[in-house]
């Protein structure tokens, strides 16, 4: 056997350091396409460009890459899939990384559209306002011509992918897999919960203590969340780093997660006050926040510090009589741990 180089109309070749390859053999129809994706790895790493042969790579045809560009993110040495449709040879899909917030960014090339351009998005308004998990891994096709996919947050299927009956969405089928790689976890003593930073899979946290059941607070890279005390309010941190805050289910604690690609929050409604108020008001009791169906619990009045009444100023040059033996000064408040928050003691 004698390999031989196949890349007369090939372009980007000298920027490559990955092609995909897919082949089309459809026996019934006696077709046999070959698709290559050229991805580069240079300054911007981007999809250099498709190309078609229909002679075995003898010569290539481009039909050029989608606009914008499907790898925003740069991501082309992990991310990436190619099929060529199994029923149509003129037909070819192509993914990169993620096309907005979380999404996926699929597209579909039909090389009969040539010298126009080829391309059609398959996400969002491309897909009946559906889209897969954003950063491709690989795609095929199932038994009935729908389209599977591979992702970062795991198997999504595409109905209808040529959209001849004009239902084309993309559904999850998951299914019980749980395909979330965490790679760092922290425990809200709190509220009892344990929070996570997931590959790709945002920063997830219990929907209460024991629950197998997960809400997402933060999408993306889920970076390092971790549990500190600052002050009198306990916070999720990322030690030693930027990140950001956000309110977790305790009492009256916030989670920084340091993120990549932070792209969308869970709503939580979370009821605050300052350690500060003025003198003579009522401290509120504080409540859980609102986050997806989790109950709002009552927790008890903590995390603020009464202030003394202030004192009546007395008649103008006029001062109180002096007592024989000066007050001590009172001590600061003391700090201890509450089961739903912190409690401050004189």
């Amino acid at each position: 056997m004698t390999w031989a180089p196949v890349n007369t109309g090939l372009t980007g070749l000298s920027n490559s350091f990955r092609i995909l390859l897919s082949v089309q053999n459809s026996r019934a129809r006696r077709t046999n396409a070959v698709y290559a994706a050229i991805l580069s790895d240079g300054a911007i790493p981007t999809l250099e460009g498709v190309f078609r042969s229909d002679n075995l790579g003898a010569t290539w045809t481009a039909l050029g890459a989608p606009v914008p560009t499907i790898f925003p993110g740069g991501q082309t040495l992990p991310h990436g899939a190619l099929v060529a449709d199994p029923t149509d040879s003129n037909v070819v899909f192509v993914s990169g990384d993620f096309g907005g917030s979380g999404f996926g960014n699929t597209w579909r090339g039909d090389a009969s559209l040539l010298p126009g351009s080829p391309w059609t998005s398959l996400d969002c308004n491309g897909a009946n306002n559906t889209s897969p998990h954003a950063d491709s891994r690989a795609m095929v096709f199932d038994a009935a011509g729908n389209l599977l996919q591979a992702n970062d947050g795991g198997l999504f299927r595409l109905v209808d992918p040529n959209n001849r009956m004009g239902q084309r969405e993309w559904l999850s089928v998951n299914g019980d897999i749980r395909p979330t790689e965490f790679h760092s976890v922290a425990y809200d003593p709190l509220s009892g919960i344990v929070f996570g930073g997931t590959q790709d899979n945002g920063t997830p946290m219990q929907s209460a203590p024991g629950e197998f059941t997960w809400l997402q607070l933060l999408a993306g890279d889920g970076g390092t969340p971790n549990v500190k005390r600052d002050g009198m309010v306990p916070k999720h941190a990322k030690p030693g780093g930027a990140g950001r805050e956000y309110p977790s289910p305790g009492s009256a604690p916030r989670i920084t997660s340091s993120t990549a690609v932070a792209s969308g929050t869970v709503s939580a409604n979370t009821e605050t006050q300052s350690s500060e108020r003025q003198a003579g008001t009522t401290t509120r009791a504080l409540t859980r926040p609102r986050v997806g169906f989790s109950p709002t619990i009552l927790l008890n009045a903590a995390g603020t510090r009464p202030e003394p009444a202030v004192s009546v100023p007395s008649a103008k040059a006029t001062r109180p009589a002096a007592t024989a033996t000066a007050e001590p000064e009172l001590d600061p408040p003391g700090m201890k741990a509450g089961s739903n928050g912190f409690g401050g003691t004189p």
